[in-house]
């Protein structure tokens, strides 16, 4: 991953983990297509484990999450 591609997804991953994730630790996509649109991405590089309205992070997602 570039330095580039971690900016932005840690723009996402921060985004999704405040307005998708759920008080279960689910990442619920509300239906809406961005947040469709984010899974998917994030799914892509291995961030979350995608599955419709009960997608949730992976070990590495979380790790990822975790930096500063």
């Amino acid at each position: 991953m570039t330095e580039n591609e971690e900016r932005l997804l840690s723009a996402l991953a921060s985004m999704a983990a405040q307005y998708l994730e759920t008080e279960d630790g689910r990442v619920d996509h509300l239906f809406m297509r961005a947040g469709e649109k984010t899974v998917r991405v994030l799914s892509e590089y291995g961030l979350i484990n995608e599955d419709g309205r009960n997608s949730r992070w992976t070990d590495a997602g979380r790790t990822f999450l975790a930096k500063p």
